[in-house]
Formats: C-alpha cells, structure tokens, sequence
C-alpha cells in the first residue's frame, strides 16, 4: 500500500473554468460531471496514460498526476474517441469534431474530409502504423491513410468491399504488417496487406460481424470483440469463438488487453447488473470475472490500459476510473486510489 499512497498523493492538475487549479485533495473537484464516460484510452513512448472523455476532454496520467487538456487548451473537441502517438512522438485525438494532434505545447487540427456534408467528421479510431502512416476511421464508414501530407481514402466503396456503411470503431496493425478494419454494422472484418482486401464473416466462423475491438497475442492469435455476440479468436487459419458459457464475462467486448504476464483482459460496456463487472482476466486456460466484490461498479467499463508496472487500468461510464493493485480494483477518481 505504501507505494500505492506515494504513487498518488501528488497534486491534481486540473484545467477548470477560469484557470488551472492545483487540487491537493484525494477526490477530483466537486464539479466534475460524473456522466461524462471514459472513452479512449494509450499509453505513450514515456509511459504516460491517455484517457479520452464524452465532454470533459482527455487526462494524462505521468506517474505522479494528472493534467486535463480541453477545448481552452486547443484540443478540437471534448469528446475524445481515439488516441494514438505518431513516430514524432505528437499526440492525435479523434473527437467530435474531427481530429488533432499535439506537440506538448499546442495543439493543430487535422483536416479529415468529410464524405456528406461540410462539418468534419466525428474520429472514431486511429492507428500509427509501423511504416507512420496515421490510419483514421470516421462515423461514415471512411478510412484514411495519411502519410503525414496526404490523405487517401482507403475504404471508400464500404458496401463493395464488404464492410457495411457505418462508424468505424476498429483499426489494428498485426505483427506482420497487416491492417484490420471492422465498422460497427454486420460487415465483418478486413483484412488489408497493402494490396488487396479480403473479408471475414460469419460464413468464416466469425462469432459477430459488429465488432468493437481487436488485439494481437503473443503468440500471433488475433482476438475480436464484438458488440452483439460472443468473442473469436482467429490463429490464420480459423476462428474459435468463446462465449459465457466458456467464463466470458459478457458477450459485449469493448475493449481488449495482454498484459506483460500474457494474460488477456477483456472489457464489457455492458454488464449483468446483478453482481457488476464488466472485466474478466483470461489466462490462457480458464476465465476469470471480477465483480463487485473486487472494486467495481455496475458502470461497465471501455477501457483497459496497463502502465509501465504492470498495474492494469480500467475506464468506462459514469466517470469511473480504476487501477488493479493485484487484489482489487482501486477508484482512482474518486478516492485518489489511497
């Protein structure tokens, strides 16, 4: 507990209405709207951790405390979708109102074009691939390239190629180089090499073809989280699909992580509202859910993120936000994590 107790008796630093404010108490100021959801979360080059909001923009967490960056600050929009870091080490947020990136010092809004109408595009997902392309998904069904100049608009027929027109929420660089995209309709997964596009579904052994999100294992697996139904596991040559009758926590999977030990968390925005949770740790052999009972909240949870020592952070709705100490889940808003 004592590192616990140093790790977090820092100040606050706070961007409020009128001027930053230094807060030396445990909890967040009064006035933070507990509505707004972690959204987005990344751990940067420097080990410091992201989290995006719905409306009170996004935190950085540097070991020691926090510093909230809004539209005062530059940043494009309070609602912060995705997070990436590019090979110059600049922030990008997706938000609401299209996409920026940020230097450490200021923000410069990126100007995604808009396939209907004039208003930028909200950013529903970006991606810094190992080549530093900067890969965007918007809310209607457009993926991006952009090389640092150019724009190209790399799904620009969604229905032809399979992927049905709506948000793209999913987009995943594997080890060998390729591109996953998945919308948030019952399209099913691309999968791009840089040449071609093939198209995974449910006649493949896909579990859900409206899928959230995608990670890679250690030992090349490739996991998909979907929105409706269950969870797949794709090996290169087929699917395996896990369920709650298999320990799954919930058939909704928002959001995926190995941690260092090479356990795999998995995150639900829906849980069962009888005992909570919405998290479970699979070790490769069997499923384990975390409750109530281990520090949770009937919230539901978008987020998982894991810090340099290996302490597994959680974000989801009602504002909350929670640090796995190897026993139970911490409230980092509301008590400091002490």
């Amino acid at each position: 507990m004592k590192q616990i107790i140093l790790l977090f008796s820092s100040f606050l630093f706070l961007n409020l209405p009128g001027k930053a404010q230094s807060i030396s108490t445990a909890h967040w100021p009064d006035n933070y709207p507990y509505a707004h959801i972690f959204r987005s979360g990344f751990k940067d080059k420097s080990g410091n951790l992201w989290f995006g909001t719905t409306g009170a923009g996004v935190f950085r967490f540097d070991g020691k405390s926090f510093t909230n960056l809004t539209t005062k600050d530059g940043l494009c929009n309070n609602w912060v979708y995705a997070i990436t870091e590019d090979i110059g080490e600049n922030m990008w947020f997706g938000t609401e109102d299209g996409a920026c990136s940020y230097n450490g010092k200021s923000f410069t809004r990126i100007p995604v074009i808009q396939l209907f109408g004039k208003k930028p595009p909200t950013v529903y997902r970006l991606l810094a691939d190992k080549s530093g392309n900067i890969w965007i998904g918007t809310e209607n069904a457009a993926a991006y390239r952009f090389d640092g100049k150019t724009f190209t608009n790399i799904l620009s027929c969604p229905k032809e190629k399979g992927v049905h027109p709506a948000p793209i929420q999913s987009i995943y660089e594997d080890k060998n180089g390729n591109i996953w995209i998945a919308s948030m309709a019952h399209g099913g997964l691309m999968k791009y090499d840089g040449k071609s596009w093939i198209n995974f579904t449910k006649k493949d052994g896909l579990a859900d073809g409206h899928i959230f999100s995608i990670a890679e294992d250690r030992a090349g697996n490739i996991w998909f989280g979907g929105s409706d139904n269950d969870l797949s596991r794709y090996d290169g040559k087929k699917f395996t699909i896990f369920s709650i009758a298999d320990g799954l926590c919930e058939n909704n999977i928002t959001s995926i992580l190995e941690d260092k030990q090479g356990n795999l968390w998995f995150g639900s925005d829906i849980i069962n509202a009888s005992f909570g949770g919405g998290i479970c740790r699979y070790d490769g052999k069997s499923f384990r859910s975390f409750t109530t009972k281990d520090g949770l909240t009937n919230f539901g949870y978008r987020i998982i993120l894991e810090d340099n020592s290996g302490h597994v952070w959680i974000g989801g709705r009602n504002g909350s936000l929670r640090r796995y100490d190897g026993k139970a889940f911490i409230d980092v808003v509301a008590t400091g994590a002490k």
